[in-house]
């Protein structure tokens, strides 16, 4: 089986370093990166190295290559045929989108038009390649993944937001009750912009979602949601080494689409949606797309509409036909703490020329 990572930057490598110690048989390894060879070595024969040690040795190959340079990336697509490609990069290097929001109170799905250009490059490299595969997304995927999806470019699932939730959820479930963590199951139906504000402050801000836990397979009441949001908040990194999260549900879904039986996660963006859900994913042998584990009270239709809603909160007013369009409250912010001008819409195809504009903006605000 093989696995190509596209992006090394923290995400990535953290993911890379997580593979290489799994010791799966007979699983490749693939890196793709804008780097030169010499520039990731140190950092790639350290990850080699230490799997070594770790008696791990599954082979690793990097492969030096723009995302920006789709015929030469659907090259390297047609000579590796990945079984699983993860996207794990970044349009600005090293820089977090959500400190720019959080403090002047702009929602995240702005910085989409920086999000989305990578990605989309890479599953014009998949159509070109021709491959059958399974791709997986870590950037902004509530918004990412259905935009992409609304062009024919259906990415199999994202990965994170939601999912960071949850596991703070149900250990405060497992203390609060004192009850095995295997014993709780959590189903959480929200957006991007839940978990942000849930994560940094404990609170919901208004967004709408849906939440209900059991314990040992019957539903419980005991916590109120309230308690259950405000248990995220955690203290926590906030430098690259918090990407060991999203490096870690990476890892996870690939685990998954490598073995033999299927595992419920959480996921943003699964199967083209807005939003995040619970979900099962299954080995690549088993299922093509990703099941939505819907709670019995809750239609398609109506969590389909929470994450809507939600993702108004964070500044998309509705995506359709490749084009994104934002709420007025946050374009009015952006142009006056950035000067930045941004279209009322835009289109998919539009995202790379002007997330060009908006990064040198950005740099210029941070003064860096």
């Amino acid at each position: 089986m093989k696995v190509l990572i596209c992006g090394y930057g923290s995400t990535g490598s953290y993911a890379v370093d997580m593979l290489a110690r799994l010791g799966i048989e007979d699983l490749e390894i693939h890196i793709l990166s804008r780097k030169s060879e010499e520039e990731i070595a140190p950092r790639l024969n350290t990850t080699i190295i230490s799997s070594m040690i770790m008696e791990s040795v599954n082979p690793i190959i990097y492969h030096s290559c723009s995302m920006m340079d789709v015929e030469r990336m659907a090259e390297i697509f047609t000579k590796v045929k990945p079984d699983v490609i993860a996207y794990t990069g970044r349009f600005i290097s090293n820089v977090k989108y959500g400190s720019f929001s959080y403090p002047n109170g702009i929602g995240y799905g702005v910085w989409t038009p920086l999000s989305v250009p990578l990605i989309y490059n890479v599953m014009k490299a998949v159509k070109k390649s021709e491959i059958h595969c399974r791709v997986i997304d870590t950037s902004h995927p509530d918004i990412v993944e259905p935009l992409l999806k609304s062009v024919g470019m259906n990415v199999m699932t994202g990965l994170g937001n939601i999912n960071h939730m949850v596991p703070r959820i149900k250990r405060y479930i497992s203390e609060k009750l004192q009850k095995p963590l295997n014993e709780i199951e959590v189903k959480l139906i929200c957006s991007h912009f839940l978990n942000t504000y849930a994560c940094r402050d404990g609170k919901d801000m208004g967004s709408p979602y849906y939440l209900e836990y059991s314990v040992s397979g019957k539903r419980d009441d005991r916590l109120t949601n309230e308690e259950l949001i405000k248990s995220c908040h955690i203290p926590m990194v906030s430098d690259a080494v918090r990407n060991l999260m999203i490096a870690s549900d990476t890892v996870e879904v690939i685990k998954i689409l490598l073995g033999d039986h299927p595992v419920k996660i959480h996921l943003p963006g699964p199967n083209g949606l807005i939003g995040g859900y619970p979900c099962q994913v299954y080995p690549i042998a088993q299922r093509e797309d990703i099941e939505i584990l819907l709670p019995e009270e809750v239609t398609m239709e109506e969590a389909i509409r929470i994450n809507e809603v939600s993702s108004q909160f964070d500044g998309i007013e509705s995506i359709a036909d490749g084009v994104l369009t934002f709420m007025d409250k946050d374009l009015h912010i952006l142009k006056e703490v950035f000067g930045l001008d941004y279209p009322k819409s835009i289109h998919i195809e539009e995202c790379q020329e002007f997330a060009g504009k908006v990064a040198e903006k950005l740099v210029e605000y941070k003064g860096v």
